[in-house]
């Protein structure tokens, strides 16, 4: 067998679900009750359904983790900005006298 006919043993098990990199994984089903959450924002963030019964990877790396994390801040920060947001709006359709109704 040739160097380019070597096989090289993979357990799919061990990567991360989302970019396959094989080191720093944390089983998200090792979560506890925020699994749920996780798996749905997995879904939502990168499109990839995990399930309780997976015979999948249910691990994600650090880099996979940090980037559902950066952008649950982010959603939260972008849902207090459209407060802000509503209130100027209020405030100045009350100065002007335009009927909030209308929207």
């Amino acid at each position: 067998m040739s160097s380019v006919d070597a096989v090289v043993p993979i357990n799919y098990l061990d990567l991360c679900r989302i970019c396959l990199a094989e080191s720093q994984l944390t089983d998200i089903l090792m979560f506890g009750e925020t699994s749920i959450q996780w798996i749905k924002d997995i879904k939502t963030y990168f499109n990839v359904q995990l399930q309780f019964n997976d015979h999948k990877s249910t691990k994600l790396c650090r880099c996979c983790i940090l980037k559902i994390e950066s952008w649950r801040k982010d959603l939260h920060f972008a849902a207090n900005a459209q407060i802000i947001i509503d209130f100027f709006d209020e405030r100045v359709r009350c100065v002007l006298g335009i009927d909030t109704e209308d929207d």
